[in-house]
């Protein structure tokens, strides 16, 4: 994208997957020495501890830290209760039917204790199973496999080998077997009786981000959620090939979790809807939910994981507003099952919460610095606003009132002439701030993909922007898998790429991109980051030729010469010190420099692959969780990250 000068709740995107920010083409990344190669990091703000420059609102209330909880997994109980894993204060809680919080075992202290429920720690545990004796866990950061046993007061670990696990992100049993699910694309499966059999069932490659594993309502077939759709596993059979013969389309939004009986339902964070599966209809998978979330307050804001008991209840986890929600069956016909909607559970009750919502950061996404007053925008996510913080890490909220408000803002980009661009994914619009106002540029707020004259075209996640030396307006449309152009007059015109997802080089819409991210110019072209194709492809704006220009279209990690380095979901682009190219190397949880002579290596973090060796360290051997974004201010020479799965921003520093 192209930089401007420049959630607490960790590690939340399953999802989504995929996401990025913005760079400007304005000289307020133009610098002329290079940063020397000892780089260190530290903490600029924290989304838990944000210190907060509100000036009055301050008089009237005291800010204290927020003890959030944010929903992972959920399974209900025999009593109709719920346990809920709270990863990121690696915790399980219980939530009883009328909506009060506990804690069911572990605190807000990593660690690897058994014993009794009071004495457990873990280490960012997640995917819950229930066989109505044992509450398996997926310790993922303990990288083993947890026994809960609430009605004997104990906690275990399961005798699985040591070693053979990575970051265990889902459980399942089935016939006296216990089926696990890795973040890096595996599943295992272990027999609890014997302790023994630990077999590798399927291994998708890393490239692969499983997400969840259940029962199909019959207990035949164990269905799989991964970043590419939801599949179903015969255990019967060889499990070497999944078949997408239930919700997979090559065009499907992106799910955020599913429940399966009676009534397989899935959730799409992005979209706000949930929808029941319907695979008799082969080309029309998916129908809406028919359910009114009209009156739920807070509204929904990104619904993930589902769960549901044998009444038919279903309680959704929205992680944006970090509450449960009940859907409740009023009409008991499949044909025209119909649900009523109402909280359950929210962030800020029952002690759960000691902070008014919003005061945080939440996946900080793109970054935007102003060099004339020394502070940094900061596109808040969760929080449907912008952020400015200044050098102390004060932060000061930004069109919190705008009305109707920013929709996951992700990316911000400012014209030579001052003006602000903000792109809000939420909302599928571009929104311009001038003279102190902002208002829509683009995007009639409906997703599609039409062109036309600004608020009449259509957009899908609208994420990076560029300027160029015209003035006209390049948007990575991560959702359409297009790069589009708005004029100066706000026409809006498709430039490559033509809705589906794929890779092809090619000339307009003969060329594929998969879910790009950011723009950036970088010479005489617009470099695009194409999210999941692991690559940075090249665009010339008059032809409309699309090349590929650094990266393969396999993730992985690897320095060198651009034609032979590797990423795995590049995001945000910037340019840095020496006319050298800065790239948010996501899920390698690096931030990584191509120099002008087309050499990549890296600028700080030390992990690799996903969630391996991700975290939130600071000083020389820094650590980051899924950074997006990065923006370089010339005069410091400080490159400021968005930390995203960390809720935090950083600083590198030479």
């Amino acid at each position: 994208m192209q930089k401007k000068g420049g959630t607490r709740k960790k590690g939340i995107i399953k999802i989504l997957s995929a996401l990025a920010i913005v760079l400007v083409l304005s000289g307020l990344h133009a610098c002329s020495t290079a940063l020397p190669p000892a780089q260190s990091v530290r903490t600029l703000a924290r989304g838990d501890d944000l210190d907060l420059n509100l000036g009055s609102r301050l008089q009237a209330q005291a800010v204290t830290a927020r003890k959030s909880w944010t929903p992972e997994a959920l399974v209900y109980a025999d009593d109709g209760s719920l346990w809920v894993s709270d990863s990121h204060n690696h915790r399980i809680l219980s939530v009883s039917p009328t909506g009060t919080i506990d804690v069911l075992t572990g605190n807000e202290s990593a660690g690897n204790d058994n014993g009794t429920l009071a004495q457990a720690r873990f280490d960012t545990p997640r995917g819950l199973h229930w066989d109505g004796q044992t509450l398996w866990v997926a310790d993922t950061h303990n990288q083993s496999i947890r026994m809960v046993k609430p009605y004997a007061n104990r906690v275990q670990t399961a005798k699985i080998p040591a070693g053979k696990l990575t970051n265990p992100v889902a459980v399942l049993t089935h016939n006296d077997y216990l089926w696990i699910a890795e973040a890096s694309g595996k599943v295992w499966r272990w027999h609890t009786q014997s302790h023994k059999d630990l077999r590798l069932m399927i291994d998708l490659g890393p490239h692969r981000v499983i997400r969840q594993l259940a029962l199909e309502s019959e207990g035949k077939k164990i269905l799989l959620l991964d970043n590419l759709g939801l599949w179903s596993i015969d255990p019967l059979e060889a499990l070497t090939v999944l078949t997408p013969d239930l919700a997979y389309r090559e065009s499907s939004p992106r799910l955020g979790g599913f429940w399966s009986a009676p009534t397989l339902v899935t959730t799409t964070p992005f979209e706000k809807v949930l929808f029941k599966v319907r695979s008799e209809i082969p080309d029309r998978p998916l129908s809406p939910l028919d359910v009114d979330t009209s009156a739920l307050d807070p509204p929904l804001r990104y619904p993930g994981l589902i769960a549901g008991n044998d009444q038919g209840d279903l309680v959704v986890a929205d992680v944006g507003s970090q509450s449960l929600y009940r859907l409740t069956p009023i009409n008991q016909e499949d044909s025209a099952l119909t649900y009523e909607a109402s909280v359950l559970a929210q962030s800020g009750t029952q002690g759960f919460g000691e902070r008014r919502d919003n005061e945080d950061l939440s996946l900080p996404h793109g970054l935007l610095y102003l060099p004339e007053r020394k502070v940094l925008w900061v596109a808040d996510y969760y929080h449907n606003r912008i952020l400015e913080i200044n050098s102390a890490g004060q932060a000061r909220p930004l069109f919190e009132e705008n009305e109707p408000p920013l929709s996951f803002p992700t990316s911000l980009v400012r014209h030579p002439n001052g003006d602000i661009y903000i792109s809000a994914s939420g909302s599928h619009q571009i929104y311009v701030y001038r003279s102190g106002e902002l208002k829509v540029f683009a995007g009639s707020g409906e997703r599609g993909l039409k062109d036309g004259n600004g608020p009449d075209a259509q957009f899908w996640l609208p994420w990076g922007m560029a300027f160029d030396t015209e003035g006209r307006l390049y948007v990575a449309d991560h959702g359409n898998h297009a790069i589009r152009r708005i004029s100066a007059a706000g026409e809006v015109s498709t430039l490559a790429g033509n809705g589906r997802p794929g890779f092809a080089n090619g000339i307009g819409d003969r060329a594929r991109f998969h879910h790009p991210v950011d723009v950036l110019f970088y010479g005489q072209q617009l470099l695009i980051s194409d999210s999941w194709n692991h690559q940075l492809r090249a665009l010339n704006i008059n032809t409309g030729k699309v090349t590929t220009y650094a990266g393969r279209n396999t993730p992985g990690l690897q320095e060198g010469s651009r034609t032979k380095a590797r990423f795995y979901c590049p995001s945000g682009l910037s340019k840095g010190p020496d006319g050298s190219l800065l790239i948010a190397d996501t899920w390698n949880h690096r931030i990584r420099q191509m120099s002008r002579q087309g050499q990549i290596s890296t600028l700080a973090g030390e992990g690799r692959y996903y969630n391996w060796n991700s975290g939130e360290t600071d000083g020389p051997n820094a650590r980051f969780q899924q950074p997006r974004d990065m923006v370089y201010d010339s005069v410091s020479q400080q490159v400021f990250v968005a930390d995203t799965g960390n809720h935090s921003i950083r600083v590198i520093t030479p």
